[in-house]
């Protein structure tokens, strides 16, 4: 029987694999804007019915790392953090953004 811990970060452990799991949040267009919470890790992004924004939370320089992730192969687009520029527009493209200074999310 799988044992995970769960933790504040949105991360847990599953002593059964010995491996970390991420907290992961499904979105769609009716859920935008979206606001990233603080338990959010891995945020999938449905587009099939309209385009979604992701808005990223307060900087903190703690080292968070968010991961955004577009999953259906619709022309509709992902835009993170208000930017006029839609950030992911193919099935399967990902962003991963590192809270690691206080002026700006750190693409990595």
């Amino acid at each position: 029987m799988a044992k995970s811990t769960r933790s504040s970060s949105g991360y847990s452990f599953d002593s059964n694999s010995g491996g970390l799991v991420y907290a992961t949040k499904t979105i769609d267009n009716t859920d935008s804007p979206y606001t990233v919470l603080a338990g959010d890790v891995v945020i999938l992004c449905d587009c099939t019915a309209g385009a979604i924004t992701v808005n990223m939370p307060a900087l903190t320089s703690l080292g968070r790392v968010i991961t955004v992730k577009k999953i259906d192969v619709s022309a509709n687009f992902v835009t993170i953090d208000g930017d006029a520029t839609p950030d992911l527009t193919a099935q399967y493209q990902v962003k991963a953004m590192l809270d690691g200074s206080a002026t700006d999310w750190s693409v990595i």
